[in-house]
C-alpha cells in the first residue's frame, strides 16, 4: 500500500462510518460506463465541502485491486447494479491528492517535478521487474507497465486546480502541471495504459483563448453539471429523509442550506452544513465558515461594472443577469463583473439558474456571509441599505407575505 498507488480502502472505511452518510455511490455506474473509451477522462467541479473527496475516496477504493471494498459497498445503491462486480477491485489507481501534496512541500520550486518522480519512484517500487531508470516520467513508467503486464491504471486526482488557487503567481509551475497532464492524457502511447481518470476541482480546467487546456476532458461544473447533477450536494429527499431520522426542522433545513438548482434538480442542499446541523442540532452557519472569502472579497470590492449594486440587489431576493462564457477559470484573469460572478457560482457563493442566464443567492447561510462582507467592506449605501435588505430576503424565506408587501411599500 502506498501513499500515491494502491492506496487502499481505508478512506472510505471511515466515511462509512461516520454517523450522517449519504448513499452517492450509483456515481460509481456512470464512471464504470466509461472505462476504456474514448470518453474515459472527466473533471468534477464544485465548491469545497460539497463531497468531491468523499466521491474520489470511494471510487478509488472501488477500483483499487490491492484490496478487498466489497464489504463497504454493502447495501448501498451500487451493490445491485450490473457492473458492480464487473470492475470491483480490478485496476492499479494512482491517486494524486494534489492539494495536499503541494501544500506539504517545504520548497514551493519544482513542484510539478517532485510529483512526477514521487510517482514514478512509487511505481518502480510496486512494479522493479517493469521499469528501468529510463522510465522516468509517470507517461512512460505507466505505458512500460501496461507493455509487460497488460495492466490499465485508474487515476483519481483530487484538488487538480490546488496550484491554480493557492499559487496564483507561480504560472510556470501551473504550465508544468498542466504538461503534465496533456502527457497522461492527451497522449496516444499512454492512451491505452489508462483506463479512467476521474478528477475533481473547485474551477473547471483552465482556459487558454477560450479553449480548454485539456479539451479531451468531459467536464461537470456548477454551471450545468450534466449526468452528475444527482450527485452535488444533497436533494430534497435525501434530507427529508434524514430530517425525519434525526428529528431536525426539515423548513428550517431547507431555509438555511437549500437554493442551488439546476435543470434536472431544482433543490440541492449544501451537504457540509446539512451533516453539520445534524451532528450538532442546531442551524447556523457550518460551511461558509470553512473557506477564505478574501480573494472573492478582493474582486467585489473593485466593483466591475457596478457589481456591488448587483450584489446588494441579490440580497435582498433579485436575480441578476451573468454571462458565464468569458470566464477563464482562475482567479487572475478578472477584469469585469460577468467573471467576478461566474467566480462565485463555482466557489458556491451564488447559484446560476441556466435557463435565465441568472446568478441569485442561493439560501439564508450564504446570504449572511456576504452580508458580513458588504458591512466590514463599507459599501456606504450598500451598507446603510442592507438591513432592509436582509429583512426583505428572510422574509421571503419564511413565506412572510405580509412582511414583504410592508417592506416593499416604504
Amino acid at each position: 500500500m502506498g501513499r500515491f498507488i494502491n492506496a487502499g480502502n481505508s478512506f472510505l472505511r471511515k466515511d462509512r462510518n461516520l454517523p450522517v452518510y449519504v448513499d452517492k455511490s450509483m456515481l460509481i455506474s456512470y464512471t464504470n460506463s466509461l472505462i476504456d473509451t474514448s470518453s474515459n477522462c472527466i473533471c468534477v467541479s464544485r465548491p469545497r465541502r460539497f463531497g468531491k473527496t468523499m466521491a474520489a475516496n470511494m471510487i478509488a477504493a472501488y477500483y483499487d485491486e490491492s484490496c478487498n471494498s466489497r464489504d463497504l459497498f454493502s447495501g448501498l445503491k451500487i451493490e445491485e447494479d450490473h457492473s458492480f462486480s464487473s470492475h470491483l477491485n480490478r485496476y492499479p489507481v494512482v491517486f494524486i491528492d494534489a492539494g495536499g501534496f503541494f501544500a506539504s512541500l517545504p520548497e514551493k520550486k519544482e513542484m510539478v517535478q517532485k510529483l512526477n518522480d514521487a510517482i514514478v519512484c512509487e511505481l518502480s517500487e510496486q512494479y522493479p521487474e517493469a521499469i528501468t531508470e529510463a522510465e522516468n516520467t509517470i507517461q512512460l513508467a505507466i505505458s512500460k507497465i501496461n507493455e509487460r503486464t497488460g495492466k490499465s491504471f485508474v487515476f483519481v486526482i483530487d484538488e487538480w486546480d490546488a496550484l491554480f488557487r493557492e499559487y496564483k503567481d507561480s504560472i510556470s509551475e501551473q504550465k508544468a502541471f498542466l504538461d503534465l497532464l496533456r502527457s497522461l492524457f492527451k497522449n496516444r502511447a499512454s492512451g491505452q495504459s489508462i483506463a479512467l481518470c476521474y478528477m475533481t476541482g473547485i474551477l473547471p480546467i483552465k482556459k487558454y483563448n477560450t479553449q480548454s487546456a485539456l479539451n479531451n476532458f468531459t467536464e461537470f461544473t456548477m454551471l450545468d453539471p450534466l449526468s452528475l447533477a444527482p450527485f452535488v450536494g444533497f436533494n430534497e429527499e435525501e434530507v427529508e429523509i434524514l430530517c425525519k431520522k434525526h428529528d431536525m426542522d426539515f423548513n428550517q433545513m431547507k431555509r438555511w442550506y437549500d437554493g442551488y438548482s439546476f435543470s434536472d434538480i431544482h433543490s440541492v442542499y449544501s451537504p457540509f452544513s446539512v451533516v453539520s446541523s445534524i451532528t450538532f442540532h442546531k442551524f447556523k452557519n457550518y460551511w461558509t465558515s470553512t473557506s477564505s472569502f478574501d480573494d472573492a472579497k478582493q474582486y467585489i470590492n473593485m466593483d466591475f461594472d457596478g457589481l456591488k449594486d448587483s450584489i446588494t440587489k441579490m440580497i435582498s431576493g433579485e436575480r441578476c443577469y451573468v454571462n458565464v462564457r468569458s470566464f477563464e477559470n482562475d482567479f487572475v484573469t478578472l477584469h469585469d463583473k460577468n467573471q467576478v460572478m461566474t467566480l462565485l457560482i463555482h466557489l458556491g457563493y451564488l447559484a446560476y439558474d441556466e435557463a435565465t442566464s441568472q446568478a441569485y443567492i442561493p439560501n439564508l447561510e450564504v446570504s449572511q456571509r456576504l452580508s458580513d462582507s458588504i458591512i466590514s467592506s463599507n459599501w456606504g449605501f450598500a451598507s446603510s441599505a442592507l438591513s432592509v435588505s436582509q429583512n426583505l430576503l428572510q422574509s421571503t424565506w419564511d413565506g412572510n407575505e405580509a412582511a414583504v408587501a410592508r417592506i416593499n411599500n416604504r
